[in-house]
């Protein structure tokens, strides 16, 4: 059975051979993850055939895990915080993003690519949050809801760029 590392270990393979991808960062976080950051989402995982003191070396980009904490929200992801998916895709500037809307109205936009590649698993119960309800918010996290454990973070695409092409 493919897992959810399985997949994670393919897009950073993918993310490394990339020859667009001109920055990649990588660290050992806290808890023993490996981080793997693009530009605009990065990825946790447990187990990895990467050899992590080799990758980091390789890489210009390592991170902390004083750096890596940056990325997560101090006071851990609230239920009040999850976002509803609205079931609708907006044009913008470089594709597609899903549109979601936070627990107080306010839409939140998360290109449709990184959403692909972030919920790797066709039956996966994913949970996306923010950390604060609001319309200008930077990143959303996802979480495996079976495991109820952070394994990706992405920026999220600013409200004043997307169409409304519904």
């Amino acid at each position: 059975m493919i897992t959810l590392d399985d997949k994670l270990v393919q897009l950073v393979s993918k993310w490394w051979t990339d020859s667009k991808i001109i920055t990649l960062g990588a660290g050992v976080y806290s808890d023993g993850r490996l981080f793997v950051m693009a530009p605009h989402a990065g990825v946790f995982i447990w187990h990895h055939p990467f050899d992590a003191e080799k990758l980091l070396k390789a890489r210009s980009g390592i991170l902390t895990p004083e750096m890596i904490q940056r990325f997560i929200p101090p006071d851990g992801l609230q239920a009040g915080h999850i976002l509803q998916p609205t079931g609708a895709l907006r044009t913008w500037g470089c594709g597609m993003v899903r549109e979601y809307q936070d627990v107080k109205g306010a839409k939140v936009y998360i290109d449709e690519k990184l959403c692909k590649q972030l919920m790797p698993l066709k039956a996966m119960n994913v949970a996306v949050y923010v950390r604060e309800p609001r319309a200008d918010c930077r990143l959303a996290y996802f979480v495996d809801v079976s495991s109820a454990e952070l394994y990706a973070v992405c920026a999220t695409v600013r409200y004043e760029e997307v169409i409304d092409n519904g």
